[in-house]
């Protein structure tokens, strides 16, 4: 097995750990949820099944959102904001507000890092491994596409009024080691994201919530076409990123 692929859980989780940006105060744990569990089966079954139905019929999405990533090592909770674009099945591009600029894009051909202020960039190609890399998402998928790597529950949080919470604990025991939750909180009515929460195994989080969501708006193929000038750094691997190994 190559090393790239044996270390594809903390290369998608550091795709979401980001860089620092802004910090706050850290809020308690992540691991200190007061839901309610959604008991009744048929009930359960229902939402499910308009949640399924919303993500098939997801073809784009556009939503401005606020990264907060709390680190054990640091006071401090780090804060960013930017857009995220995704088109179906396979295409994200986080733009960063803050944090000089900074675009995280994910295609079925390459994850590119890059920051425009520093010239630098790291660049890998992931063309065998991008459907694996998706699983660490938990976005984009239906139960059924996440129930081969999830245990999947439903519950509400009285915290974030209106919506259900879908959680998504891993089952391999590969994605186990660096995973220990995702927290899907969806809108009531239109099923959209809210907020999603990657909660790694150390207990280190990550936190985006989205605001302004646009569900199947036009997005040009070339927003995720990123041309990176002659005089750029590029790093072929993610040496940096990955330090946290």
């Amino acid at each position: 097995m190559s090393r790239l692929c044996s270390r594809l859980p903390v290369l998608a989780l550091a795709l979401l750990a980001s860089v620092p940006g802004s910090a706050r105060l850290a809020e308690p744990p992540a691991g200190a949820l007061d839901v309610r569990l959604l008991s009744d089966p048929a009930a359960a079954g229902a939402i499910l099944e308009r949640f399924d139905a919303a993500q098939k019929d997801t073809r784009t999405l556009v939503a401005a959102f606020e990264e907060r990533k709390r680190v054990r090592l640091l006071v401090h909770e780090l804060t960013q904001t930017g857009t995220l674009f995704y088109t179906a099945p396979d295409h994200f591009l986080w733009e960063y507000a803050d944090a000089g600029g900074k675009l995280i894009l994910l295609s079925p051909q390459e994850l590119l890092v890059y920051y425009p202020q520093r010239k630098k960039a790291e660049q890998v190609d992931i063309s065998r491994y991008s459907k694996r890399i998706l699983r660490f998402f938990g976005f984009g998928q239906t139960t059924a596409e996440l129930r081969k790597y999830y245990d999947v529950s439903l519950a509400e949080d009285p915290q974030i009024p209106d919506t259900y919470l879908l959680l998504l604990d891993p089952t391999k025991r590969r994605l186990r080691k660096r995973l220990s939750s995702i927290r899907l909180w969806i809108d009531r009515d239109s099923m959209a994201p809210r907020q999603i929460e990657y909660v790694e195994s150390d207990g280190d989080y990550t936190r985006f919530a989205f605001r302004d969501v646009e569900i199947n708006a036009p997005i040009p193929a070339g927003r995720y076409d990123i041309r990176l000038p002659a005089d750029v750094q590029v790093s072929r691997s993610f040496s940096g990123i990955l330090a946290i190994d």
